[in-house]
């Protein structure tokens, strides 16, 4: 993993991490390893309804990949996403075809 990743509320500028009851969307411990490289490692998060987080990070550092996470468009190798209390991938079903990655290639046509 390139960097590191940051978590912070823009409005207190305060880095999140901590673990909360009642988060509307909870990461707890995720890590996503792709080709033998950690992408993620050990990540953790709370977010209330309608708050508003930032997301930090060098180039490579696992911003959009925990995004994809949270979507539901990676399938992480450790830890949890949960929102509204439900569990991707354990309580709520996704579909198992989704079509290309976001952010992937673009094809002509």
């Amino acid at each position: 993993m390139r960097g590191s990743l940051v978590v912070t509320d823009p409005g207190t500028g305060v880095a999140s991490g901590d673990a909360c009851s009642g988060c509307a969307v909870e990461v707890s411990g995720l890590s996503k390893r792709l080709r033998g490289v950690s992408v993620l490692d050990d990540v953790s998060l709370c977010a209330d309804a309608g708050e508003t987080i930032g997301l930090s990070g060098q180039n490579g550092s696992g911003k959009t990949m925990l995004m994809r996470a949270i979507a539901g468009l990676i399938r992480p190798n450790a830890g949890r996403v949960t929102i509204d209390g439900k569990e991707l991938w354990k309580d709520t079903p996704l579909p198992s075809q989704r079509g290309p990655p976001a952010g992937g290639p673009r094809l002509p046509g």
